[in-house]
């Protein structure tokens, strides 16, 4: 990353740096036991959110690029959990999507992290996409980009949707049962206190994509700077299409 920002403020004209972070930065461990009222807002509480501890997920690598502003323009993109079908060649099943998916098949049930109380955020995959597409178009603008959309505070939540992570589960277990991918509805709860072999793999997964934490988020910058409104279907219209895809 410093070489690429060394390189951009070498340029005559000034250079364009989009980083791509996640809105766990903000997330609240609970292990799936309640939900949480605090909702981040990326204009309200953006001292808050670039003065993170340099511990925390996602913080030490934004900050280089909020370092790098003063000879480049930065912008960061913090998406919740993304879901969709991508159009893309390489991945395009979310890989969070698709790791629950596998943990729940080689459980043969669903599970969720305690009651799954915890409420994450949820964006389509093409709706975040629309993000990047309008700093982008802003870029070829050259000198006469909009100096608003870039900068230190330049940091773009992308949120669609909520729900609690039971909510998803569910739904999601629902769709394997129709599909004959798992033989019941059953969700098992993943108690984080407990150490249960067969469970350790979901306790893994858990860890790394925040299954238990609430990650609460609008995308204030974007639908004001970009007018950027989420458009993409829901997160439990589309699991069938990817519970098809993922089996």
């Amino acid at each position: 990353m410093k070489a690429a920002f060394r390189g951009l403020a070498s340029r005559s004209d000034r250079g364009f740096y989009i980083q791509t972070s996640g809105a766990y930065i903000i997330g609240e461990e609970v292990g799936g036991l309640k939900p949480s009222d605090r909702v981040w807002s990326d204009i309200s509480d953006i001292e808050s959110i670039t003065n993170m501890p340099s511990d925390r997920y996602h913080s030490y690598t934004d900050q280089l690029v909020r370092e790098a502003s003063t000879g480049v323009n930065v912008a960061i993109v913090a998406p919740t959990v993304v879901y969709g079908l991508s159009p893309s060649i390489g991945r395009r099943i979310p890989i969070t999507i698709q790791d629950s998916i596998k943990s729940a098949k080689q459980l043969s049930m669903g599970f969720t992290m305690s009651q799954g109380r915890n409420i994450l955020g949820y964006v389509h995959v093409e709706d975040l996409a629309e993000i990047y597409v309008g700093l982008l178009v802003d870029v070829v603008q050259g000198a006469g980009s909009n100096a608003q959309l870039w900068g230190p505070q330049a940091y773009y939540f992308a949120n669609g949707e909520e729900h609690s992570f039971a909510e998803y589960m569910d739904a999601l277990v629902e769709n394997m049962k129709d599909r004959g991918a798992i033989a019941t509805d059953v969700v098992k709860r993943v108690e984080p206190d407990k150490v249960v072999s067969e469970l350790e793999i979901v306790k893994k997964i858990a860890a790394i994509h925040a299954f238990g934490a609430n990650v609460r988020c609008r995308s204030d910058r974007a639908a004001k700077l970009l007018g950027w409104v989420p458009k993409g279907p829901g997160l439990i219209e589309t699991l069938p299409e990817i519970v098809d895809l993922s089996l």
